[in-house]
């Protein structure tokens, strides 16, 4: 079932691509590739990871305790 709805996709992709070639390259990019802002909350996310696994003490607050 999974290779017939594949096989769909694929031959809906390539239709959409033989009638407006720029607009679906343009979608398939946009769909891909995040965008610049969604990078940099990834790589926040990633490095709040490493610093949570490499220990307690890497970890800095975001606000200073009072």
């Amino acid at each position: 079932m999974r290779v017939v709805f594949g096989a769909a996709a694929v031959g809906i992709l390539l239709a959409g691509y033989t009638v407006c070639p720029d607009h679906v390259r343009t979608s398939v990019t946009d769909a891909v590739m995040p965008g610049q802002q969604t990078l940099e909350d990834m790589q926040d996310g990633v490095d709040t990871l490493v610093a949570f696994f490499s220990g307690p003490e890497n970890i800095q607050p975001e606000t200073p305790p009072t």
